[in-house]
């Protein structure tokens, strides 16, 4: 451990996202969702949220669904550097949080765990607990913090794969797939 905070590692695997269907994809907007509701990051923080595996995907889609609308499932394969998992107490613990993941829903407590990490200029994002799964540290979610990226998102996102088209009816009810 670092005297300010968790070791940091390198994380390669895919990042999966949801987005409207039919519309063409700039890799670059990923980041500019600037919204008050974003679990961690600020306004004005460019950052990229990927589910780890295709259930985490369909359920972020799922909670955050206002209405009847077709979404592409896509998977990037992403290489980062330098992240801290913070999936595993241990890491948790490093970067200040002596809690459990299920704490982590409170956007104040996740907001400031971020921001410590984030002013290290080495880290270049968190692996974080799944909400839809939070017990388990197998399942969740990469943020990504796109300021610090040595190149241009396209180039170390990569290319996106099409790989599920899902449509949730009457949102609070079960996915149907299309």
């Amino acid at each position: 451990m670092r005297a300010d905070g968790p070791d940091l590692e390198p994380f390669e695997g895919p990042g999966f996202c949801h987005v409207p269907s039919g519309v063409e994809l700039d890799v670059a907007k990923l980041a500019e969702s600037d919204s008050d509701d974003d679990r961690w990051n600020e306004r004005g923080q460019p950052t990229i949220y990927l589910a780890l595996d295709l259930p985490v995907a369909l359920a972020e889609y799922a909670r955050h669904a206002s209405g009847d609308e077709a979404r592409d499932l896509l998977r990037f394969d992403v290489r980062l550097d330098r992240v801290a998992d913070l999936r595993q107490a241990e890491t948790r613990a490093q970067a200040g949080h002596q809690g459990s993941p299920a704490d982590l829903a409170y956007h104040a407590l996740a907001r400031r765990l971020a921001a410590r990490l984030r002013a290290r200029p080495d880290c270049e994002g968190l692996v974080v607990p799944s909400l839809a799964f939070p017990e388990d540290p197998a399942r969740g979610n990469l943020v990504v913090f796109a300021d610090r990226l040595p190149a241009a998102i396209a180039e170390w996102l990569g290319e996106p794969r099409v790989v599920g088209r899902v449509v949730l009816h009457n949102v609070g009810a079960a996915a149907t797939p299309v």
